[in-house]
């Protein structure tokens, strides 16, 4: 075991990582682990304060304002821990996320914000009990898109014009390519442009009030009608017919851009604005500017879309300036929605009022506005708001009863499921339009405030309550994180994932008859309710399938129980409040296992007749399970083996070795006169092949001869060691051996040989037929 000391940031929720590199290449290689079991993840949740997270978009900050007295240095110097982002970089994980305790957009658009980090975000307040606030601005509320997008449910703010406003504040006319191009697949994916572009129109019409003025015209080789320009009362109906637009024929913008010059300017209303998305080069396009030109001329802007590399970029760009619209190039149809959206912004500037007013700050709620009234010098003018509409709630306190969301939301096919508590306006415009609102969304809150942080509030920067009231309003919005709450684990048998909750008050005594209903927030970000169940005192459980690898995050939100329709809500005022943690499900097949099978191991010994053995248990009588070294009990075993597979083939080697035994002479190899034997018959030996070189060179000289015979014979003599009879002896064997290699060696002459063979080759043959007997005989008496 390795034990590591990381430090861990501020936060609650951490994220941990192990990854094990190896050295060598064959470790690495294929016949190496796989890449999946080398890094291991865990998640672990600590006490503690969390922090805020600032996600700010196009915010205007005057240059003389000190960097201290925005609302980044107040939030950092009042409350603690304060992170600053863009739109791009928010967290797309809910364990990401969770380390924050409350969120802030300061003037953010819809189009930065993707339907994912959307959705996570909504949960982060819905299910986590985390706070947010959305801070107007230009591209803030309903002019930044907001309007239909899965935010709006849980904002305390409607992003539609007040009914007072009865002529319609926007018409709109979309003018979409269908040509053939427009089915091409984007980046290898299903999805043609003609999808992406529909899509992009839905989330337009969307952000359109009821009472705006819509009209969407279609056009390849002939222009057609989608939706002649009427009140946007059924904006379902209208994504309906969008998405039914389909690609084919060729490009030809000039007549669908004539209908849409009449349509928007028959019509009555405060902004008519067109706009065109094509792909390609039209027919008649020396004709686009000019009929640009007529359009700005009744008082209709003209914006473009450009997709594609093959569109007519420089047409398009100049219709735009012409038309006093917005040019939008697009090289990833992927991103065409947003661009839409940002189109949009355009069309919504309407609901934007920059008149400085004197905000009407209520008495009677307090939290964020709290003292404001009674600072010195009264409270300073705002520059400008966002008009939003006020929900159809009663101005609630805190402890009101929750409701569903509202059937303005249930409208909204991104609305959430929702428990929404009453909302109440701190802080109001004197026309009546809402400047802070604040409610209750599952266990977080919500807050909106429609002016700005910088722009509007350059008055409020050098007020003293500025710094007071964001840092009021950032406390009684956030996440509160003291108290006690339980503890909650997770654990992993194969592919379920087990929950486990225990409550307990502050005497650590515990509660029962508790209803705790849990959230899992599975890796692909989708999300399962379930309830747990009491086991114990005390003890609520329960299991769920998890087949995904990464992490996942539980949430558990215990309440007593109360009248249907209660909210958890009254779990937090009662002490329980949220309790989060996290599991993970490692990607690599022998990580997953971190405990023993103990339930495969008891069916093993069932099946088998045997026992099951507790290291750790005591020694126990004799018969029950015990410590693996018990042996009480246990019936000593005898086991015979037979020998005669081993022995045989040692008797059957032994046998071979006594008939080699018998057969060889070991007194001969060991006796004295053997070893003589063998010396003498060596140096007769030698001494012949001496001779017979004298014989062949005596065949030469008969006077060599002579002498050769001779030495030969004296050779003989010397090289005797024994005397007597068995001396003789010997020389006459050597003798005949030698007369029996002579004729082969050194031939005797013609004239010499007959007389020689004729006369020695009786004596030859009686000589070597007795020196065998006499062998015999030797051999025969030293065996006796």
């Amino acid at each position: 075991v390795v034990i590591l000391s990381a430090p861990l940031p501020r936060g609650r929720v951490h994220r941990m990582e192990a990854r094990l590199e190896l050295d060598g290449p064959t470790m690495n290689g294929p016949g190496g682990p796989p890449p999946s079991n080398l890094i291991a993840e865990a998640v672990t949740v600590t006490p503690g304060a969390g922090s805020i997270l600032l996600v700010r978009g196009n915010t205007d900050n005057d240059a003389t304002v000190p960097a201290s007295s925005t609302l980044e240095g107040v939030l950092r110097a009042e409350v603690g821990d304060v992170q600053t982002i863009t739109a791009a970089a928010l967290p797309t994980d809910l364990v990401d996320l969770q380390r924050h305790d409350l969120v802030i957009f300061e003037n953010v658009g819809a189009d930065l914000v993707s339907p994912i980090q959307q959705r996570i975000l909504v949960e982060f307040v819905n299910k986590l009990g985390g706070g947010f606030v959305m801070v107007g601005g230009p591209d803030s509320f309903g002019p930044g898109g907001w309007r239909g997008s899965q935010l709006e449910p849980i904002l305390p703010v409607l992003m539609q014009l007040p009914e007072r406003l009865v002529m319609p504040a926007v018409a709109v006319t979309i003018v979409m390519d269908s040509s053939g191009s427009m089915g091409f697949r984007v980046g290898g994916s299903t999805r043609s442009q003609q999808d992406i572009a529909n899509e992009g129109a839905a989330m337009a019409v969307r952000t359109l009030d009821k009472d705006d003025l819509l009209g969407v015209i279609e056009f390849n080789s002939r222009a057609k009608v989608v939706m002649d320009l009427a009140p946007n009362t059924d904006p379902a109906e209208a994504v309906r017919r969008i998405r039914g637009i389909s690609p084919g024929g060729g490009t030809n913008m000039p007549p669908a851009l004539e209908t849409a010059h009449q349509q928007l300017k028959a019509a009555k209303a405060n902004t008519k604005h067109c706009i065109i998305l094509t792909d390609g080069v039209s027919a008649g396009r020396d004709k686009l500017e000019a009929k640009a030109r007529a359009m700005a001329v009744d008082g209709i802007k003209v914006s473009t879309i450009c997709v594609g590399d093959e569109a007519d970029t420089e047409t398009l760009e100049n219709m735009a300036i012409i038309g006093g619209g917005t040019y939008y190039r697009v090289e990833n149809p992927m991103s065409l929605p947003r661009v839409f959206l940002k189109a949009m912004r355009v069309v919504r500037q309407p609901q934007i009022r920059e008149t400085p007013f004197v905000p009407i700050i209520s008495p009677a709620i307090m939290g964020a506005t709290m003292g404001l009234a009674q600072l010195p010098g009264g409270v300073p003018p705002l520059g400008g708001l966002v008009i939003t509409t006020p929900r159809q709630v009663e101005a609630a306190r805190t402890g009101a009863a929750p409701q569903a969301a509202s059937a303005a939301d249930k409208k909204n096919e991104n609305a959430p499921d929702l428990l929404t508590g009453g909302v109440s306006y701190p802080m109001l415009a004197p026309t009546g339009d809402p400047v802070l609102a604040i409610w209750q969304v599952g266990l977080g809150q919500v807050a909106a405030f429609t002016s700005d942080a910088s722009k509007w509030a350059k008055l409020w920067v050098q007020w003293p309550g500025y710094r007071q009231f964001w840092s009021q309003l950032a406390r009684q919005i956030g996440r509160d994180s003291t108290g006690r709450a339980g503890e909650l684990t997770t654990s992993l048998d194969g592919d379920r994932l087990i929950v486990r909750y225990e409550a307990s008050d502050q005497t650590n005594r515990p509660i029962d008859g508790l209803l705790v209903p849990a959230t899992i927030f599975r890796p692909d970000n989708s999300k399962q309710e379930l309830q747990l169940v009491q086991t114990a005192p005390g003890i609520y459980e329960a299991s769920a399938p998890m087949r995904q690898t990464g992490t996942a995050v539980v949430v558990v939100s215990p309440r007593q129980p109360g009248p249907a329709g209660s909210s958890e809500a009254t779990a937090i005022a009662g002490g329980l409040a949220p309790r989060i943690t996290g599991v993970v499900r490692p990607q690599g097949q022998e990580l997953r296992a971190t405990t023993s099978d103990e339930r495969t191991l008891e069916q093993l010994a069932a099946l088998t007749g045997g026992r099951i053995f507790d290291l750790d248990a005591p020694p126990t009588q004799a018969g029950q399970n015990g410590p693996l070294w018990l042996r009480a009990g246990i019936t000593p075993r005898q086991t015979r083996l037979p020998l005669w597979p081993y022995l045989a083939p040692l008797l059957a080697a032994l046998v071979y070795l006594d008939l080699a035994n018998r057969r060889l002479a070991w007194d001969r190899l060991l006796s004295k006169q053997f070893g003589a034997e063998l010396l003498s018959e060596a140096r007769a030996a030698t001494a012949s092949r001496g001779q017979q070189a004298a014989s062949a060179l005596a065949g030469l000289n008969p006077r060599g001869k002579r002498e050769a015979t001779a030495a030969a014979r004296a050779t003989e003599d010397a090289a005797t060691p024994l005397g007597g009879e068995e001396a003789k002896r010997l020389v006459a064997e050597a003798r005949a051996r030698r007369v029996a290699f002579r004729p082969a060696i050194n031939p005797v002459p013609p004239a010499e040989a007959p007389t020689a063979a004729a006369s020695e080759q009786p004596v030859r043959a009686a000589e070597q037929e007795g020196g065998l007997l006499a062998a015999k005989r030797r051999a025969k008496d030293r065996m006796q």
